[in-house]
């Protein structure tokens, strides 16, 4: 996955949200699947919409307290693998950002 690839929530009004602490508890599919946010996925779950991976992440990288022991790359990379996860349970689509090619001279 890219930086440049655009999220976008998924319809969840089949979903069924419990807040549990700093984690969100996530019933899909009629309460067949169970999928559990922690902190940082429930963050990107919910400040995901119509955002790039790489602006995501950004947001997330200024809001944490101890940047000393935390890359912005490492946290990419633990945000891309957290994405992909919430796309495969179906709760955001992750595409491509299409930008039009410049005008040629």
């Amino acid at each position: 996955m890219e930086k440049n690839y655009i999220i976008s929530k998924c319809d969840d009004s089949e979903f069924c949200f419990q807040p549990q602490g700093n984690s969100l508890i996530v019933l899909l599919d009629n309460d067949e699947k169970v999928c559990v946010l922690n902190e940082t996925s429930r963050f990107l779950y919910e400040n995901c919409s119509g955002k790039t991976v790489e602006n995501l992440c950004k947001e997330l990288f200024e809001i944490i307290l101890d940047k000393e022991s935390l890359s912005f790359d490492m946290l990419m990379n633990d945000c891309i693998e957290a994405l992909q996860a919430m796309e495969e349970s179906g709760l955001i689509r992750i595409c491509l950002l299409y930008t039009s090619p410049s005008p040629r001279d």
